[in-house]
């Protein structure tokens, strides 16, 4: 990803005009790995686009961090709620990488929505695959075992496997950390014909 603008390519082609107005609520920043961007229950008037990294959400549960969602390049992050209502989040959102992201202002985004109705269409676009990636991946792991959890992640997402935390990993397919090793070594195991 080049630019800012090869994500926005996914849900519509924008003039010129468009790309001036968005721009200039667009800022590219560089971020260690393990930063905290932004805690539960803050409000962040952000959005980010990876151009290099990883993130997770993840939300406090009776003294645990519970992963909820994983990001990779091209993928964009940042709470829905805050998006929509101006509301504080609703999950905490930490880099597993150190990352290079696209920090677009959720407050100077939308008020071109008053002014450019090309703007307002993809960041009604930008809600609405949010919207239903999420649904989906409820849909996905719902009737899913713990072994088919596993396979279908490492079948979707190859690259991350090496790149994530087991435990993160293990936490975002509502299973144990034990869990997941036990059939990963499985999986390697019957993968060298052991």
């Amino acid at each position: 990803m080049n630019s800012v603008f090869d994500y926005f390519s996914r849900f519509m082609v924008l003039s010129d005009e468009a790309k001036g107005l968005i721009e200039g609520t667009v800022e590219k920043v560089y971020i260690p790995r393990r930063t905290v961007i932004v805690r539960q229950g803050q409000v962040n008037n952000s959005m980010y686009i990876i151009r290099k990294g990883i993130a997770r959400g993840f939300r406090a549960y009776n003294a645990e961090e519970l992963t909820v969602s994983l990001w990779a390049e091209g993928e964009a992050f940042g709470d829905v709620t805050t998006y929509i209502t101006g509301g504080p989040a609703a999950k905490s959102y930490q880099l597993l990488e150190d990352s290079e992201l696209y920090c677009l202002n959720i407050g100077q985004f939308r008020a071109l929505f008053a002014v450019s109705h090309e703007v307002c269409n993809l960041g009604r676009l930008i809600a609405e695959e949010y919207i239903v990636r999420m649904e989906e991946r409820k849909r996905e792991y719902m009737a899913l075992s713990a072994s088919e959890r596993y396979q279908y992640f490492i079948t979707k997402h190859p690259q991350l496997l090496r790149r994530i935390k087991y435990k993160y990993i293990a936490s975002y397919l509502g299973i144990t950390a034990e869990t997941f090793c036990r059939i990963h070594v499985a999986r390697l195991k019957s993968s060298l014909g052991g």
